[in-house]
């Protein structure tokens, strides 16, 4: 008697690893959500949250432990655009029936146009875009949290510590923003901030994120100066994609809609509402790569 076949797709970015899991006949029957999955950050932590997301999408679904085995899967994974770390993820002793590493860019994108050709631009932790056109992809950004990010919630986080940094050093003036970065910090001096903002990861400086653009609504200057090079930043993107003119383009991520409202308009008008999230486009990627096998 044959085994029921099933589907799995994973989200894995800076700040958490999403899981789902469809049945062969395309019914969703169960979600899992763990911590970070981008292996540059280390990758036996990303291993364990893509494993931790999957084995409770397993048992949402209401399916035994051992079903695990029955799924084909896709993992879209930050940092996995680096050869040295998708290797490092290719080589892990996976539970999957079948396996297939790719990008969060790419699934973003499959799951932005349900699996059809158009670009996408990621906004959230990190940042990223690309595109897929008649079966080609193309990336732009991507170089991590040191070498690039412009785009993305730590790079904000990180601007508003910076100036207030600049603040307290006497070069920067005093605003709203600065004053409650201090709060958040429990810090009344530069060292002391530094101290605690020097050694972390992407995902300490996004949450400071929302602040900012908190800020920004109310006319902060030091909150507008970081959200106008944000969006000036995405925008710039935006025309570098309108270049190889794709079907469509879409923004996801955790700081995508915040920032929508502080693009110029011809920014806006470019952008599409993403069909389905990247999950989802994980499994739709596993069903192009996977469907054809046979359950045993």
């Amino acid at each position: 008697m044959k085994r029921q076949q099933y589907f799995i797709g994973v989200d894995g970015g800076g700040t958490k690893c999403k899981a789902r899991v469809e049945s062969a006949d395309g019914q969703v029957i169960g979600e899992g959500l763990s911590g970070p999955a981008n292996p540059v950050q280390g990758l036996q932590p990303a291993l364990d949250s893509i494993l931790d997301a999957s084995q409770q999408a397993i048992a949402n679904a209401g399916l035994a432990a051992d079903s695990i085995a029955l799924c084909h899967g896709v993992l879209g994974l930050a940092g996995v655009n680096l050869p040295f770390y998708r290797q490092q993820v290719q080589q892990w002793a996976h539970p999957f029936a079948s396996c297939h590493v790719t990008t969060d860019l790419y699934i973003a994108s499959m799951g932005a146009h349900n699996g059809q050709d158009g670009a996408i631009i990621i906004a959230g932790t990190g940042f990223n875009a690309g595109m897929i056109k008649q079966q080609q992809y193309m990336g732009i950004g991507g170089h991590g949290f040191i070498l690039g990010d412009n785009g993305s919630g730590a790079r904000i986080g990180v601007e508003a510590i910076r100036s207030t940094l600049e603040y307290l050093d006497g070069i920067r003036q005093e605003s709203p923003l600065l004053l409650d970065i201090m709060a958040k910090l429990k810090a009344k001096n530069a060292n002391a901030i530094v101290e605690q903002a020097i050694d972390q990861s992407p995902g300490y400086y996004a949450q400071f994120a929302p602040l900012v653009f908190e800020h920004a609504k109310g006319n902060d200057p030091a909150a507008l100066q970081i959200i106008t090079a944000v969006a000036h930043f995405i925008s710039r993107i935006v025309k570098r994609l309108q270049q190889d003119e794709p079907a469509r383009c879409a923004m996801i991520g955790g700081i995508a809609e915040p920032l929508y409202p502080w693009l110029d308009k011809q920014t806006q008008s470019y952008l599409s509402q993403p069909l389905y999230g990247p999950e989802m486009g994980a499994v739709i990627h596993a069903r192009q790569l996977f469907a054809h096998k046979t359950p045993v």
